[in-house]
């Protein structure tokens, strides 16, 4: 390094397997190479694969203590991450590195949890046992899941296809329980694909044939009720013969606040009957918008009339029918409460929540008492695993709820010696983290006496 600033900024302190560093940003491929670089090249020598391992660990600890050097810290994990997962002895540390990752470098979340995938399948297809295999099932299962949901909401569905089908062996494995749904899940995906294929073969189908009036029916109604894309379907209705259809195709593509009255009255009813035609997998999304535009309806018609009594008696059945056939919607917050006194973990998942007590009292269960935990107002009465001890390493049955996307923050609310108590009193912080494709409530708890803690986890 030429300047003075540059040979200040390589000052380096190697011991022990911590490293204090200066660098400016932009070096730290160099900073890695001094420090690293020769053992690097030996251990990628050597035929003892055991070396990688060790030396994975040595680098993730030196990550660990150079946080303040976050971008030094991502490239030192990354490194880790190569090296842990040459041998099944360093996925451990591989996967401990992917999730620090998470944390530094959010940003790239979709590249850390590929990578993180990747050595999660490693661990289950190495496992030896049936034990072995359920437990690194337990892992890999929800973030195949996980991915496979968000595929779904990219209309990435060749790639969810792929992944769903990796989940139900493991689900099997593992006891889950969740094979219909993923069944369901899959032919749902592989219903979409099979629909993308067929759009994009009709466009291309009309760039050579615009007269052809049949084949443009059929791209608009697929968009249009399949797909749910009135705008992309608006695109087509100049090929369209059947002016009428081509009239609400265009005015369906228009933002329902803009419509006026009539306007709103007549998608209501076209949309309806297009629901009582649709097929099961899409009736739900037509009687969504029919009741969108029966609301618009109903908003700006004032007049006491049969008009108006109509439109509200079919609002009302098709939001009934709406209820029947769509499931409970993913909760958009987490209000929990809950008496701690000791280290435990709230864990959040797709699926569910539970607890894990660690090693002290469980959560409720202080100085004799069994508190249950409140979700959204609502009493939850843990059943733990051991449910004749107080205390120790344990952790609940899920209570099912339908979380879905794990895109939350934390906001704590509350922490004090009464349930529905106001204030934070002064305790060892609360964080939330990202771990096996769960997310993680860290409550430490080592001060004295056991508090109620209230904590939200909303969707930003």
């Amino acid at each position: 390094m030429g300047s003075c600033c540059a040979r200040i900024a390589a000052m380096l302190v190697l011991s022990a397997g911590m490293v204090s560093v200066c660098l400016f940003a932009g070096e730290e491929e160099e900073t890695f190479d001094r420090l690293f670089g020769k053992e690097a090249e030996q251990v990628m020598r050597s035929l003892d694969r055991a070396d990688d391992g060790a030396f994975a660990a040595k680098l993730l600890a030196a990550g660990d203590s150079v946080e303040e050097q976050p971008a030094f810290r991502a490239l030192l994990c990354e490194k880790a991450y190569e090296f842990g997962v040459r041998i099944p002895s360093g996925y451990a540390t591989a996967v401990k590195a992917m999730l620090c990752l998470v944390e530094v470098v959010p940003e790239r979340k979709d590249d850390w949890d590929e990578k993180l995938l990747n050595v999660y399948q490693l661990q289950y297809k190495g496992a030896r046992s049936a034990d072995e295999k359920a437990r690194a099932g337990a892992d890999l299962l929800p973030l195949l899941l996980a991915l496979a949901d968000a595929r779904v909401q990219a209309w990435k569905f060749a790639e969810a296809v792929a992944l769903y089908r990796r989940a139900i062996p493991v689900d099997a494995a593992v006891q889950g329980g969740g094979e219909q749904r993923i069944q369901i899940l899959l032919r749902y995906a592989e219903t979409r694909q099979r629909l993308l294929e067929r759009v994009g073969q009709l466009r291309t189908h009309l760039q050579g044939r615009p007269d052809d009036k049949d084949a443009a029916a059929n791209l608009v109604q697929l968009c249009l009720v399949e797909l749910d894309n009135p705008a992309e379907a608006a695109r087509y209705a100049n090929h369209l013969g059947d002016d009428v259809f081509k009239k609400y195709v265009l005015v369906a593509a228009m933002k329902a606040a803009n419509l006026p009255e009539q306007a709103a009255l007549g998608l209501a009813k076209w949309y309806k009957d297009l629901a009582d035609g649709a097929a099961d997998l899409v009736k739900p999304r037509m009687l969504a918008r029919a009741k969108c535009y029966y609301e618009r309806y109903v908003a700006l018609h004032m007049a006491e009339d049969a008009a108006g009594t109509a439109a509200r008696a079919a609002l009302e059945q098709v939001t009934e029918e709406l209820d029947r056939l769509v499931p409970p919607a993913c909760v958009r917050e987490l209000v929990v409460e809950a008496l701690v006194d000791g280290n435990s973990e709230f864990w959040v998942t797709p699926k569910g929540v539970f607890w894990k007590s660690l090693g002290v009292a469980k959560p409720g269960r202080h100085g004799g008492a069994n508190e249950p935990t409140w979700i959204n107002g609502r009493k939850w009465m843990p059943q733990w695993g051991k449910p004749g001890e107080e205390r120790g390493f344990d952790e609940t049955k899920p209570y099912l709820l339908p979380v879905g996307k794990l895109d939350f923050k934390l906001d704590l609310q509350a922490v004090g010696t009464t349930k529905g108590c106001q204030g934070i009193e002064r305790r060892d912080p609360v964080s939330l983290r990202t771990r096996s494709g769960a997310l993680v409530v860290s409550i430490p708890d080592h001060n004295y006496d056991s508090r109620w803690y209230r904590f939200r986890l909303y969707r930003p």
